[in-house]
């Protein structure tokens, strides 16, 4: 580099406009190089330098479009408002299909035309070919139990039936593999075969009944079944779904921890199949979460960018006081409304500056997503953005602190301090804002806007400084499924987006409710295979 930080602190319009022409020549052969060379390096990624796979933002693909992306400080100028959709840099969470890393050579080999596995693979579809040649199951385990199942009336003239030696008789069996905790005192995980034998009766009417387990069949929503007699038993597939999700383990790595620690074999599609199959059973306790949410007196929400194969998307969260709501879909006032734009919800909305988030009146604005712009600001080379990045950081820090000094008394004021400092402080700095409102400088006119869009959001915890300063409680829910997103790469169906985004909200709502998720998936997989109804979610412990 020709010129450092220092050189170009000292470096604005005015000063260009005294330098003599050469002088100015000179300078732009300067600049030019250190531009190059900045490029190259904001160019720099797996295929053409050093740069591990892992150093590249989730989202990159070598087969991506680099147009396709849009930054939200270019929405922020399509829409005329500022935004602040970039909650924690972009974070973006874990996936139903856990693609290894080495999914961006695939990638690249698939990018060239010539190579020999894009002619063959590139129009098949992950997992077993349809008409390929199938396989049974090769390992066998003791059978620790056997349970016979008998059919109780006769689907001809429905009269009871009566088990007779003459007139029943096993017609097929099934195994089911779980795994039974011992006590407290010798904590530990075995392994249970139970062979399930399917009976058929032939009644006094003549007609012969058999025995079937329940099974709800897939369908458009779901491509797999609920079915009572599936080889993974409903504490097995909990610890599955716990590898897969509190974990972040794919399904290669589950079923090496299986077979290493379990002495269980499993292929990956049955771990799959495990997993969404789960989160169906979940689904009904979905609307229950959700009407907790609505009941909520403070709701928190943020969204991060995910990717659907090469569709991005976005992964929600609402948290609210006793439970937590996930969904993923398209950037937008759907993806939402079911909680805010309804008449239940009354509560406060602590959100960032999306402009859709305007709509709903009762709203706080999560300061630390302001100070940050203002400390970037503030640190920057351009000069007017430097001076109002320390002015909005000084004001913002103020804030902060006239909030915690009202808290420690003892009787919080309310409606007090906005009326107080409206003319010393507030006054003089919206003014300030609204002399950069049509700043030139990109950041500086967007911080400015925000601050005149969203007063009324800003200013609230000044009426109630009981009311929190900032939007953590959602950050910190979404971090979990961001750090899975960097290792997943996203979903890559619509059922692995549903499937993940049920299991965390099941999840993250037991936990906040002091509760073992585990032991509730359990049992509501157990119950759902049997045809009964989703279990309750479990009561806030105290």
């Amino acid at each position: 580099m020709h010129l450092s930080e220092h050189d170009l602190r000292q470096l604005d319009e005015s000063k260009l406009a005294t330098l003599p022409e050469e002088t100015l020549r000179i300078l732009s052969g300067k600049l030019l190089a250190d531009l190059k060379e900045s490029r190259e390096q904001l160019n720099q990624n797996p295929a053409n330098s050093s740069r591990p796979s892992g150093a590249m933002p989730p989202w990159y693909s070598t087969t991506s479009d680099p147009n396709e992306q849009v930054s939200d400080d270019e929405s922020e100028e399509q829409s005329e408002k500022p935004s602040d959709s970039d909650s924690e840099g972009e974070r973006s969470g874990n996936t139903n299909h856990s693609v290894e890393k080495t999914a961006n050579s695939d990638s690249a080999a698939q990018n060239n035309p010539t190579s020999d596995a894009n002619k063959n693979t590139s129009s098949k579809k992950p997992g077993r070919q349809k008409g390929s040649q199938g396989y049974g199951r090769t390992q066998k385990l003791p059978i620790d139990e056997e349970i016979e199942h008998y059919p109780k009336r006769c689907r001809c003239c429905n009269s009871d039936l009566k088990l007779s030696m003459h007139s029943s008789q096993a017609y097929t069996a099934c195994y089911e593999i779980d795994i039974q905790t011992e006590s407290d005192a010798q904590a530990a995980l075995h392994l249970i075969q139970t062979k399930h034998i399917c009976y058929e009766i032939r009644c006094d009417c003549g007609h012969t009944t058999r025995y079937y387990p329940h099974k709800e069949s897939a369908n458009k929503d779901w491509s797999v079944a609920i079915n009572d007699h599936h080889l993974i038993g409903p504490s097995l597939a909990s610890l599955i779904v716990f590898m897969a999700t509190r974990m972040r383990l794919s399904r290669t790595r589950i079923r090496e921890f299986l077979q290493t620690w379990l002495n269980l074999t499993l292929c990956t599609g049955v771990i799959h199949q495990t997993i969404d199959e789960a989160a169906r059973c979940l689904e009904p306790v979905e609307q229950e979460i959700i009407d907790a949410v609505i009941e909520s007196g403070l709701l928190h929400i943020d969204e991060t960018s995910w990717r659907q194969t090469c569709l991005k998307l976005w992964l929600w969260v609402v948290v609210g006081t006793t439970a937590t709501w996930y969904t993923i879909n398209k950037r937008g006032r759907v993806a939402i409304q079911r909680i805010l734009f309804n008449d239940k919800f009354i509560g406060w909305l602590m959100s960032d500056g999306w402009h859709v988030y305007r709509e709903y009146g009762k709203r706080l604005r999560c300061l630390a997503h302001l100070e940050r712009k203002a400390r970037g600001l503030s640190e920057s080379l351009n000069h007017e953005a430097a001076t109002f990045g320390q002015e909005a950081l000084r004001f913002i820090e103020w804030m902060m602190e006239s909030v915690y000094t009202a808290r420690q008394l003892d009787e919080i004021p309310i409606q007090v301090l906005y009326k107080q400092y409206k003319k010393s402080h507030i006054d003089p700095f919206i003014a300030l804002c609204h002399q950069h409102f049509d700043s030139e400088h990109k950041k500086v006119r967007a911080l400015a806007r925000e601050f005149c869009y969203d007063e009324e959001a800003i200013f609230a915890v000044l009426d109630f400084p009981d009311l929190p300063l900032t939007n953590n409680v959602a950050e910190r829910a979404l971090r979990h499924w961001v750090i899975m997103r960097r290792l997943t790469y996203g979903t890559r169906t619509a059922q692995g987006s549903r499937t993940l985004s049920l299991l965390a909200s099941v999840i993250d709502t037991c936990r906040q409710r002091r509760a073992s998720p585990w032991t509730f998936i359990a049992d509501t997989i157990r119950n759902r295979r049997k045809g009964l109804p989703a279990l309750s979610l479990p009561a806030m412990a105290n």
